[in-house]
């Protein structure tokens, strides 16, 4: 579990750290610098206790039930039950991130399945195997992504 220290810091000193903070995200434009600096700066556990609560608010925000979230992503009731609660209460700075994040995925869906409709048989493909393959690999893609994680 995470420790903080008992030696408290000036409010105005916490607040300029927290800023910088955050600015330091902003400044990693791109994915795969980002990914460095989270790994570089965040320990497994960290990086792990992050991206699961991300994740119970995406699965709790597109009406999953609280304790499927909880049995699939492997976290106690108590912790889906808090994240449930901030979505709800708290959640004025979490919701923009993921409606942001429920679009990106909608659009993906949204590309496949048109995908899937450009996929026009032609005479010699029309019980094609490979055309079959790439039409169920695309609808299983579909649905991993319907289905969120």
């Amino acid at each position: 579990m995470t420790q903080v220290s008992k030696f408290m810091i000036l409010p105005e000193v916490w607040e300029r750290i927290f800023n910088t903070f955050l600015e330091s995200f902003l400044f990693a434009r791109d994915k795969n610098k980002l990914n460095r600096y989270v790994h570089s700066i965040f320990s497994p556990t960290e990086r792990i206790m992050f991206a699961k609560r991300f994740a119970a608010c995406i699965l709790l925000s597109k009406g999953q039930d609280q304790r499927s979230v909880a049995r699939s992503l492997r976290m106690s009731l108590t912790t889906i039950s808090k994240m449930n609660f901030k979505l709800k209460y708290e959640g004025e700075g979490l919701m923009p991130i993921i409606e942001d994040t429920l679009r990106k995925q909608a659009k993906e869906v949204l590309k496949e399945e048109i995908r899937d409709i450009f996929d026009l048989p032609t005479k010699s493909s029309l019980r094609s195997p490979e055309r079959a393959k790439r039409i169920s690999d695309r609808r299983k893609k579909i649905e991993r992504i319907k289905e969120g994680f």
